[in-house]
């Protein structure tokens, strides 16, 4: 259970540091492989898993307009992502 704990805290923490450094726009010209922490900047870890920034906030766009609205502060991105944390930890 402390593994989980740590895993969705490093994985907010790495969330809130990639957004707060990546404030300014989106890079578009990331290499596209099938390794997502290749794709670009890692914002979480969950054992051999990797969600990189670019995969999250493709997560993000395919939610309905009404639901992405939710997500445009840090605090409810934050929270978003520690959703994906814990879904990845369940399903490892």
């Amino acid at each position: 259970m402390k593994s989980v704990k740590r895993a969705m805290l490093f994985g907010a923490i790495c969330l809130f540091t990639t957004l707060a450094a990546c404030q300014g726009g989106k890079s578009t010209d990331a290499p596209k492989t099938d390794n997502p922490a290749a794709q670009g900047d890692v914002v979480a870890r969950v054992g051999d898993v990797s969600i990189s920034l670019e995969e999250f906030e493709k997560l993000i766009n395919q939610q309905n307009r009404l639901v992405r609205t939710r997500y445009k502060s840090v605090e409810q991105k934050r929270k978003f992502l520690q959703s994906l944390v814990e879904r990845e930890a369940m399903v490892a």
